[in-house]
């Protein structure tokens, strides 16, 4: 009998351009939380994939409208205060960011060849 795997990832890539230029918002100790959306087509169909990425404020990508990016990161939902409630957003959050038709191609084939947890 064959032993079945469980996949335990949440991985997703996603390479495009960037709609509009990135939002900065301040965050705490010297952080930085940086929000842009990646436009790809799939099937023919525009796609718009919101990003979030977060961390030191010189590490932070320096992304502009139009940029070709590939993004490999982890789907996740975070919650903000918009008119008093809170509202939840479903977004990429950034593990990696590739800006170079090279680097993406790498990033792509790496994301592919990362090991799969079994149990």
């Amino acid at each position: 009998m064959a032993q079945q795997q469980n996949i335990d990832r949440n991985m997703a890539v996603v390479v495009g351009r960037v709609r509009v230029d990135p939002v900065e918002r301040p965050a705490a100790d010297d952080c930085v939380l940086v929000t842009f959306d990646v436009v790809s087509e799939v099937d023919g169909v525009r796609m718009t994939t919101p990003v979030g990425w977060t961390g030191r404020a010189a590490q932070r990508p320096r992304l502009r409208a139009g940029s070709l990016v590939g993004v490999v990161g982890v789907i996740d939902r975070r919650f903000i205060r918009v008119g008093g409630r809170s509202v939840g957003i479903v977004e990429l959050q950034a593990r990696s960011i590739a800006r170079t038709r090279a680097s993406i191609d790498d990033l792509v084939a790496a994301a592919h060849e990362a090991p799969v947890s079994t149990r």
